[in-house]
């Protein structure tokens, strides 16, 4: 997640950095958050949902769950 309104980051370097991933086939998930600034709280990391009934936190807990076994 990266707000598209953040001052402390350019979210210009988070697109740079999935573009390459997305063209090799990487698996990955970004979401850009409108209006969202730095850090957890700036982009509401643990309570926006992203996907159905789930938040970032929950898609990278299950995706940290299947990945490290």
């Amino acid at each position: 997640m990266h707000g598209t309104s953040d001052t402390a980051v350019p979210i210009a370097l988070d697109d740079a950095l999935v573009a390459p991933a997305r063209a090799v086939g990487v698996r990955r998930e970004y979401w850009r958050v409108t209006g969202g600034v730095h850090g957890y709280d700036g982009v509401q990391f643990f309570t926006r949902r992203v996907t159905g009934t789930q938040t970032a936190h929950d898609r990278l807990l299950r995706f940290a769950s299947a990945a490290l076994r």
